[in-house]
């Protein structure tokens, strides 16, 4: 219905009764303030609050609450109003996709580097142009995909090396490598800015593909890339022949669980939250305005942080690598919430990222100083 009135509806938001009885009043307080401020929702339908001792009293304290809060966002409450017209260009549309293509060109050439990607370049402008003449949303969402994967894939890529770097180095490269990923946001915002999608009559295509794709690429890439042999199948068959310590093994089974339920929780439909995690989240928003993802600062970023400073070198690393890959990938999905004002996701990515270097910086100095005290201690044993 709100595609054949031409988009011209309002988002609205509310809590259901049945809910309501199992919610505290700060939660529920939390729920309207977070749909208006960060869900872009126009009209809150407030339920009243059944359960207490003077239930007037008590609704009305509510309603004063919850018209603060807005206002401490920033909001103005009063009459609502729709969503300005959003104009798309196609031929704006065409070139920031072909932006995407050149960045999968680039990936390719890292992963098997070919003389013929002139060609594949040309074919898949074609097939672009094709795509976005007879199915214009579909191509878009497409191509929207490929951006969040090409490119915290191809910053990772490019910017972990073997070597470890300085502190000073590590984290002037995490920055880089951040906003290479974040050229990946820049694309999909783009290709997704128009009123559908912030009203969310449409949503982002394959978001756990987003976040599967680029931890399968580097768990394949850089093993093989620190393995002996010139050719990939004799790299391949390196690895295959090396033995496996039992450390690696039950380390690589803690990541293959842990990534399992990172890949559960994402999506529109993932895994409930348990009530310490909300009441952290809300700790979160009360303090920096705007929640961080708990992926990014509390384990991608400071983990490709302690990434860059001790250097790939081998396989040992490989967890602090996917770990990496998780907070890339997660950075870039952010923006792909197009119903999300882009203010909003700017200051999560932003609050995601300095926390994380400084989680990271702490990590890095205990770790330093546990050493330091192993070294001085050797006489007592």
């Amino acid at each position: 219905m709100a595609i054949l009135l031409d988009k011209d509806v309002v988002r609205l938001h509310t809590i259901a009764q049945n809910e309501m009885k199992r919610l505290t009043s700060a939660e529920a307080l939390d729920r309207y303030t977070l749909a208006a401020a960060e869900r872009n929702h126009r009209i809150l339908l407030v339920r009243p609050l059944l359960i207490g001792g003077d239930l007037f009293k008590e609704n009305m304290e509510f309603m004063d609450r919850l018209v603060l809060r807005l206002q401490n966002e920033g909001l103005e409450v009063g009459s609502a109003d729709k969503l300005p017209p959003v104009p798309v260009s196609r031929g704006l549309i065409f070139l920031i996709g072909m932006g995407v293509l050149a960045g999968g060109l680039l990936l390719l050439e890292r992963l098997a580097p070919t003389r013929y990607s002139p060609a594949l370049g040309a074919v898949g402008a074609g097939l672009w142009a094709a795509a976005l003449f007879l199915s214009p949303e579909f191509a878009r969402k497409l191509m929207a995909l490929g951006a969040v994967i090409v490119f915290p894939t191809l910053a990772l890529l490019m910017g972990v090396k073997q070597e470890g770097r300085t502190p000073g180095a590590a984290i002037l490269a995490f920055v880089r490598i951040s906003l290479f990923s974040l050229l990946g946001a820049l694309f999909t915002v783009g290709l997704l800015a128009d009123a559908g999608f912030m009203l969310k009559l449409d949503q982002f295509l394959g978001v756990k593909l987003a976040h599967v794709i680029p931890l399968v690429i580097v768990m394949l890439y850089f093993p093989l890339l620190s393995a002996r042999g010139k050719i990939l199948v004799e790299k391949i068959k390196e690895l295959l022949e090396s033995p496996v310590k039992l450390g690696v093994a039950l380390a690589a089974g803690f990541m293959a669980v842990a990534i399992a339920i990172y890949v559960m929780r994402t999506g529109n439909e993932g895994m409930a939250v348990s009530g310490l995690e909300l009441q952290f989240r809300s700790l979160l928003d009360q303090i920096l305005g705007v929640r961080p993802r708990t992926k990014e600062f509390l384990l991608g970023h400071p983990a490709l942080l302690l990434l860059l400073l001790y250097g790939y070198r081998d396989n040992r690393f490989l967890p602090l690598l996917l770990l990496g890959a998780i907070g890339q990938a997660s950075l870039v999905n952010t923006f792909a919430h197009i119903h999300t004002p882009l203010v909003i996701s700017l200051l999560r990515a932003f609050h995601g990222l300095w926390i994380g270097i400084l989680l990271g910086l702490a990590v890095y100095l205990a770790i330093r100083l546990v050493s330091r005290w192993g070294r001085d201690t050797k006489w007592l044993k």
